[in-house]
């Protein structure tokens, strides 16, 4: 028969007890750390939190100027020359985008462009309803890069790429 006393079957009892706490404990530990390690990871696939906005002060002031121009041409119902030529092509070539933020201006305005000269062709052709419908694309693209100059002016971060001078 078994003869243990009862100060033996209390401590066994007790350190199996202990040893659950432990066992718990340990599985505790282990879980934390594997979500420490899936979140590190996982945040390190994620864009930044807060976005810089790479865009120099002289480029945003020159794509406003563009725009401003586009506006302008499209309200008086101008003719597209070879002067507005001429300062279009000296803005892309003047201005070479330095960021992510920079090349999606540059590329609205490019669409922009484009809408733009499709106002100008049905304007010469003088053909109202397409003259309408192209002044409507042209508008769509308008508020689309005022949007990105308007969300770049009111955050007024104008610095992660060197200011050239």
């Amino acid at each position: 028969m078994n003869t243990r006393t009862l100060g033996e079957i209390n401590r066994k009892e007790y350190r199996m007890k202990n040893n659950k706490w432990l066992y718990v404990l340990g599985l505790l530990i282990l879980v934390l750390s594997l979500f420490g390690c899936m979140s590190q990871n996982s945040n390190s696939y994620l864009p930044n939190k807060v976005t810089p906005i790479n865009v120099r002060e002289e480029f945003y002031i020159k794509s406003v100027e563009v725009l401003n121009f586009y506006i302008k041409k499209v309200e008086t119902e101008s003719m597209y020359t070879e002067a507005d030529n001429e300062y279009l092509l000296g803005y892309y070539r003047s201005m070479p985008s330095q960021s992510d933020e920079e090349i999606n201006i540059k590329t609205s305005l490019t669409y922009l462009d484009l809408a733009y000269k499709g106002f100008d062709e049905n304007l010469k052709a003088k053909k109202e309803e397409d003259i309408q419908q192209s002044i409507n694309e042209f508008n769509k693209y308008k508020e689309e890069v005022s949007k990105q100059l308007e969300l770049i002016s009111k955050l007024g971060l104008w610095g992660n790429i060197q200011r050239s001078h």
